[in-house]
């Protein structure tokens, strides 16, 4: 079993997107509706398959359905700073597809398109954004803390039974050996590859320095690296 916390996408420094924060600054909860008079399909907050008041990859593929049952027109309204990884890859695939088959999807953004928000982008059409909109930040990290010696000093001592060394890399009881290290290093970078061969085979002339480094900036210069495809004036309350 991997740590549900093991590959959430990279954020913004400033941003919480830990899976027990779903909530937008001010208090507003994560939240996926839509707005059929302008077909938009609006998305707010974090994004994250188990997180209560996240919205969810595959509540995000059942409305695109739904939407796309009135009209082959939609547009995504983001803004997030991303989430966890989990079904996020699948989602864009799905969207991948459904733009394949025909249909006119459109990703903008007026605040955040970051990270696993901007995956979830990539498939579309076209990407638009506000001039003070922040896109970008591609790629994966995850967070594994342990608590050995604290344990030790409460005079804790654990032992841990298991079938295989990987088993159990990151569980917070014991220090992670260098083996452990590697291994799960290692699945951070196959998952942000995964992530990476999304973003090139879609915008094949974006500054492959800003996707690879994590590189997230205003919609100016994410217009230059080719992250976007236009700046665009702000989209109507719904």
């Amino acid at each position: 079993m991997i740590p549900r916390s093991s590959f959430p996408c990279s954020i913004l420094p400033a941003a919480a997107c830990l899976p027990n924060l779903p909530a937008l600054p001010g208090g507003r909860q994560a939240a996926l509706t839509i707005d059929r008079d302008a077909r938009r399909l609006i998305l707010r907050g974090e994004i994250d398959e188990d997180a209560p008041g996240a919205v969810h990859p595959s509540e995000l593929i059942r409305t695109i359905e739904s939407a796309l049952e009135q009209s082959p027109h939609l547009v995504l309204d983001i803004d997030s700073p991303g989430g966890s990884t989990k079904g996020v890859a699948e989602a864009a695939a799905f969207i991948r597809e459904t733009v394949r088959a025909g249909a006119d999807i459109t990703a903008h953004t007026s605040g955040e398109l970051c990270s696993a928000a901007y995956w979830l982008a990539v498939p579309c059409r076209r990407i638009t954004a506000t001039r003070g909109a922040i896109v970008g930040n591609v790629g994966v990290w995850a967070l594994f803390q342990e608590f050995s010696e604290a344990d030790r000093a409460a005079g804790i001592r654990t032992a841990l039974l298991t079938s295989g060394e990987l088993k159990t890399a990151g569980h917070p009881a014991l220090p992670l050996t260098p083996a452990q290290l590697a291994f799960l290093s290692a699945q951070v970078q196959a998952m942000a590859e995964l992530f990476f061969d999304d973003v090139f085979t879609a915008r094949p002339t974006i500054h492959a320095d800003a996707v690879r480094s994590g590189r997230y900036c205003l919609a100016r210069e994410a217009l230059k690296l080719g992250f976007i495809d236009a700046i665009v004036q702000p989209m109507p309350k719904a």
